[in-house]
């Protein structure tokens, strides 16, 4: 079966507060950015007020309109973030607990929501574990997010897996070191990546590349039940793997939303972390 995502009951509300719709499985739509700094968005809120916990609405919907601003900044990112932290941290027990559970892991670190920002999500993360006010099981948890997403970033080695081809070979990532490697991470049920599987077959580019030998194509089915991967048709020159060990593959790899690909280089370098489809061929194009 594809993989599934979490159930986001909240996400209805602040879809219909900031008027957005989920398109895909990866969410292509975006709060509109904030006209206000940082500041004036922070100020809006009360984050010690306790009564506010009645009217959670009044707590997301600035909080959303904060991450926009944060996606569309860089220069003050950092200070922004420290800034809303310490609100966030400093805040009523309840409010405190409904933000951090809530708000920053539900809207943007789980799979299914419109608003996910590793980067910023993985800011956020180091604030939550140093909290002496944070329990222990949560600052676990936030932990093996962090462990999970500094996997395998742009420009350090992908960790190397073992994969079994539709022949019954069993191959390594590492034996792959002759030309640049998409690995793309699938599941031929699922629809999002039947959209994607069309886009990469019809990309003129990326066929050129694959017949010239430029870059291999590994299309990879993370999930332990096989009847989907033995479905699947993919271009004669890609490789059509399923992976060895899929709990141990969810380990190394971030999956939580498939399809998913990541670029490697010749040195099996991570040069594109789950891109989208546009990133991922404009940067093998470049290459």
């Amino acid at each position: 079966m594809p993989k599934s995502h979490p159930p986001i009951t909240t996400i209805a509300i602040a879809l219909a507060c900031i008027g957005l719709a989920v398109a895909s499985c990866k969410g292509n739509h975006r709060p509109e950015p904030p006209a206000s700094s940082y500041s004036a968005l922070l100020d809006s809120v009360d984050f010690g007020d306790a009564q506010l916990i009645r009217q959670p609405e009044l707590l997301l919907k600035p909080s959303l309109s904060f991450f926009s601003f944060l996606e569309n900044t860089h220069q003050e990112q950092p200070e922004a973030i420290a800034a809303f932290m310490r609100k966030v941290l400093d805040a009523d027990t309840a409010i405190l607990k409904y933000m951090v559970d809530d708000v920053i892991e539900k809207y943007l670190f789980e799979a299914g929501s419109p608003i996910r920002n590793d980067h910023i999500y993985r800011r956020m993360i180091d604030y939550v574990i140093e909290d002496p006010r944070i329990g222990q099981l949560t600052k676990n948890r936030f932990s093996a997010h962090a462990a999970l997403l500094d996997q395998n970033m742009p420009g350090s080695g992908a960790n190397n897996f073992y994969f079994v081809d539709k022949e019954g070979v069993r191959r390594q990532l590492r034996d792959f070191s002759a030309v640049p490697v998409l690995l793309y991470f699938h599941n031929p049920d699922c629809e999002a990546c039947k959209v994607t599987t069309r886009q990469l077959m019809n990309s003129s580019g990326l066929k050129t590349a694959v017949d010239n030998q430029q870059i291999q194509v590994i299309a990879v089915y993370p999930d332990p039940d096989l009847k989907p991967w033995r479905t699947a048709t993919f271009p004669d020159k890609w490789l059509n793997v399923y992976a060895e060990k899929p709990d141990e593959l969810n380990v190394l790899y971030d999956l939580r939303a498939i399809p998913c690909m990541y670029l490697l280089d010749r040195q099996n370098r991570v040069r594109s972390k789950d891109g989208t489809i546009e990133e991922v061929l404009t940067t093998i194009e470049k290459m």
